[in-house]
């Protein structure tokens, strides 16, 4: 059907990327790609154990990458009460207090 997507080497995406922010949403497959595109952007990263890095252990990852290195990592566990999604209706409640939550964490992004 002619559909067809660009595959890039690492500095080509590095510099497609540059200055760009991206926002993941999802749950274990897309904190498997989040940590691919890791991967992908900063590789001798990859071995480093990180609070929050572990699939389920986040509810929120704000990451910096700059000349292929993590330069700021911070999270927020999906263990914080006010972000935990458990109960639909607990969560609905909670949301204020987690948006809030979010909110400090990514002003302390460079």
């Amino acid at each position: 059907a002619g559909c067809r997507y660009n595959l890039y080497e690492a500095s080509h995406a590095t510099n497609c990327l540059q200055g760009s922010w991206i926002m993941m949403t999802g749950s274990s497959n897309t904190l498997l790609e989040f940590g691919n595109l890791i991967n992908f952007l900063a590789p001798d990263e990859y071995t480093i154990e990180r609070d929050g890095e572990m699939i389920g252990a986040s509810a929120v990852a704000d990451v910096v990458i700059e000349n292929g290195k993590v330069t700021h990592w911070a999270t927020i566990s999906n263990q914080l009460p006010e972000c935990r999604q458990v109960d639909a209706s607990l969560a609905l409640q909670n949301r204020p207090a987690c948006k809030q939550a979010i909110e400090v964490l990514l002003a302390q992004a460079p």
